[in-house]
């Protein structure tokens, strides 16, 4: 989702695109299923994860950049 030039939403493919061209991972839960990133550029920080985990192979992951 591109809110005027800001992105704060990605599926799919883009996501994790996006994930690793531009993001910092700083933690994961225990499940594997929640990763908390950092933007280095403007330190907001992202959350990566998996809406759809009953599909098989997890779904598609889902990054969000979390409100300031």
């Amino acid at each position: 989702m591109d809110r005027g030039g800001r992105i704060d939403e990605l599926n799919g493919n883009a996501a994790t695109d996006f994930a690793d061209a531009h993001l910092e991972e700083q933690e994961a839960d225990a499940s594997g299923w929640i990763t908390t990133y950092r933007d280095p550029t403007d330190g907001s920080i992202w959350v990566m994860d998996y809406p759809h985990g009953g599909a098989h192979g997890g779904g598609s992951p889902r990054p969000r950049r979390q409100p300031d």
